[in-house]
């Protein structure tokens, strides 16, 4: 029984004594689509007329906040994986 006892143990150490294998990297990177940078529109002349200043300041408004919606999904993106 002792005899059992001591060469469990001596097998059991000897596991202690090998190396574990290197660990593999595995690169996890969020979609292209949320980290592609978007073109700002397009800022109105000088002839611009309101109609147009208004127009570009929604565009501006719209392109502010898709940025904003893109930075959150990366981020919930970012929890869940």
């Amino acid at each position: 029984m002792k005899r059992a006892a001591l060469i469990a143990a001596l097998l059991l150490l000897a596991g202690c004594a090998t190396t574990p294998p290197a660990p593999q990297v595995i690169r996890v990177t969020p979609p292209a689509s949320l980290t592609e940078p978007e073109a700002a529109p397009s800022v109105p002349g000088p002839d611009a007329t309101q109609k147009d200043v208004a127009r570009y300041l929604l565009q501006l408004h719209q392109w502010g906040q898709d940025g904003w919606d893109r930075l959150d999904a990366i981020r919930q993106w970012e929890k869940n994986k």
